[in-house]
């Protein structure tokens, strides 16, 4: 059933949170996070995988072991973001989570404000998000500081 530790590892880790991880009510998020996993794990009370994610989590993060010692389940449904996104800068999305009954099946939807700022960045992520912009770091080195000079500051 648990096939990464992510995302509950980036947000239960030592480290500080990188480009994308949600800054807005982050408390509230790890709550949800950790409600979530709860319900997994009753739901799959014999995942070994889920198991040692859980003793993982709970041996490394004192957070994570308060809110899992805090008993409470549920499942994440919906939320409003704010995500540090390393090409376009701060988004602010709201996040649906739609779910199809009798199946472990979620899709996460995230939409923007129609006429914002977000909506344009947003729009504008459907476009870089097929290319590579020269100075930026690749895709798989998300984490690496954005360059002083942007692009579209020019």
């Amino acid at each position: 059933m648990a096939t990464s530790a992510t995302p509950y590892g980036d947000i239960f880790s030592a480290r500080a949170p990188g480009p994308g991880t949600p800054r807005t009510s982050l408390r509230a998020f790890e709550a949800a996070l950790v409600a979530d996993l709860r319900a997994a794990a009753g739901q799959y009370p014999a995942d070994e995988r889920l198991r040692r994610l859980v003793a993982e989590l709970r041996a490394n993060s004192d957070r994570f072991a308060e809110l899992w010692d805090s008993g409470t389940v549920g499942h994440h449904e919906a939320a409003r973001k704010t995500i540090d996104h390393p090409h376009v800068g701060p988004l602010t999305l709201d996040c649906d989570v739609l779910t199809v009954a009798g199946s472990d099946l979620r899709i996460m939807i995230y939409t923007a404000e129609p006429g914002t700022e977000d909506a344009e960045r947003l729009a504008l992520l459907t476009i870089l998000g097929t290319q590579a912009l020269v100075g930026w770091p690749s895709h798989s080195a998300a984490r690496l500081p954005r360059p002083a000079v942007t692009p579209w500051d020019e």
